[in-house]
């Protein structure tokens, strides 16, 4: 049977965006509506004593399921590379539909703090999966479009999660986090449902070479490489920045005036962050495949880094706005809008620099390996923001300290992405199979695929390479 010479060639995988935009969905819901309410919820049950104290609690719950995360990450992605990618993601949203559920019913600081780092974190490995899946379901050139559509999903419940779910807290007063925590294990139930019939599996064998189990030293992993190594960097400096901002952000609209903040209820902060969501879910479903494709990986990244920096070092300059809520919308939603979709794009941009330098048969490993290392920058950076912001406050020097430190994280990933080569903007398997229809035409070799998979000795020629062995024989 002719395989096909690239995912160009087959149809678009829409019924797997769906999927895989419903999968991020409720990963991020997950994550991101916490932060609208945090706040309320740690003053609510009892673990601090005000909203402008709440930030030294509420990042320890933004920062355990991360920290959860950085013992699984890398053995998500050996389960994918094992068993294959369909059952890991579905896995993973039950981790995510339990997690919800048992975090809704917590009432104690300690058992919230469980739930989130185990059910949460260690047993959600989408972060460790995504990457991969839509490397491998759109193929090279078509990965910033599927990825657009996925992150769609994600970046819809980043910012209307948070919205959503300040409306929705509260609303059982026995268990507050209890209806926004429903809201997330449904987008995992439903996920989970719909993978289970439309999600194709990519893992294909042929990848790896015959002996490579017993000959390791003789094939280089490309996780070993520099620019892997560059690549985890991004992801780790872009993970600390935007969850520290996704945290910061709300703790500091919400405190009071004389500490630095805008005094917003919660009820405002869900309308800000409302109007941000729709504008933001229009460009990563319509735009921004268009713009990374313009402006290459390399340069998506830069020009959404500056952008997010800029706004994080604007931000703080509105703390103590004494105005009319008209004018504190148009000063934050702004500028949140804006960060939102810079961060979308750079993290979309690092995501496939790291999907590029690797082979196929390495992707699942090195997906988790740098999720590992992502996943330590987003579990320091809400603590990190938060407790800065704090401190700032009880200080009353505003939030000028925690803003300005996370925009230096953005900068330095700037300063490493202007450094990366131009072969990480295309696909490292791509460039492998180029090189090798160069050595084919060298050597003239034109007896077929098949064959001259069998003269490499690649193990999904294993037939064609036994059927030679009996021919010379």
């Amino acid at each position: 049977m002719q395989r096909r010479s690239s995912k160009e060639e087959a149809p678009f995988p829409w019924r797997q965006c769906v999927v895989l935009a419903l999968c991020n969905a409720a990963h991020f819901y997950t994550i991101c509506s916490l932060f609208s309410y945090a706040g309320f919820l740690v003053v609510d049950l009892g673990w601090s004593q005000n909203v402008d104290e709440a930030g030294y609690v509420a990042g320890y719950l933004g920062s355990a399921l991360v920290v959860g995360r950085l013992f699984t990450s890398v053995l998500w992605g050996r389960l994918a590379d094992a068993f294959g990618r369909k059952p890991a993601i579905l896995l993973s949203m039950g981790g995510i539909l339990i997690g919800n559920l048992a975090f809704g019913m917590t009432k104690s600081l300690h058992a919230a703090l469980i739930v989130r780092a185990i059910f949460l974190g260690a047993c959600n490995g989408w972060v460790s999966l995504m990457g991969v899946y839509v490397g491998e379901v759109g193929g090279a050139s078509r990965q910033n479009r599927v990825n657009g559509y996925t992150l769609t999903g994600g970046t819809f419940c980043q910012l209307s999660g948070p919205a959503v779910a300040a409306l929705l807290y509260n609303k059982i007063p026995r268990y507050p986090a209890l209806a926004p925590s429903l809201l997330g294990a449904c987008l995992a139930l439903v996920a989970m449902l719909l993978g289970s019939v439309w999600l194709t599996e990519t893992k294909q064998p042929g990848y790896a070479l015959v002996g490579d189990d017993a000959e390791p030293d003789q094939v280089s992993s490309d996780v070993q490489s520099t620019l892997f190594a560059k690549g985890v960097f991004l992801r780790f400096a872009l993970g600390f920045a935007t969850f520290a901002a996704f945290d910061t952000i709300p703790l500091w609209a919400i405190a009071s005036l004389k500490a630095g903040g805008l005094d917003l209820t919660r009820a405002h902060l869900a309308i800000i962050l409302t109007v941000a969501s729709g504008v933001q879910v229009v460009y990563s479903f319509r735009f921004m495949a268009q713009f990374m494709e313009g402006r290459g990986l390399r340069g998506s990244l830069v020009s959404a880094a500056c952008a997010a920096a800029s706004v994080l070092i604007f931000i703080p300059m509105c703390g103590g706005l004494e105005a009319p809520f008209g004018v504190k919308l148009l000063f934050l939603a702004v500028p949140v809008t804006v960060f939102y979709a810079a961060a979308t794009t750079a993290f979309s941009a690092a995501q496939a620099i790291v999907n590029n330098v690797v082979r196929s048969a390495e992707r699942g490993y090195a997906n988790g390996v740098a999720a590992t290392v992502e996943a330590v920058g987003k579990a320091a950076g809400p603590t990190f923001g938060a407790v800065v912001l704090a401190t700032g406050f009880s200080s009353h020097h505003g939030g000028f300290a925690a803003f300005w430190c996370l925009a230096s994280s953005l900068l330095m990933a700037v300063a490493v992405a202007r450094k990366l080569p131009e072969s990480v903007e295309k696909s490292l398997d791509d460039e492998l199979a180029t090189i090798e229809m160069t050595r084919r035409k060298e050597v003239g070799f034109d007896e077929g695929q098949e064959m001259w998979d069998a003269k490499l000795g690649k193990r999904d020629s294993e037939p064609v390479l036994s059927s030679l062995d009996d021919s010379a024989a």
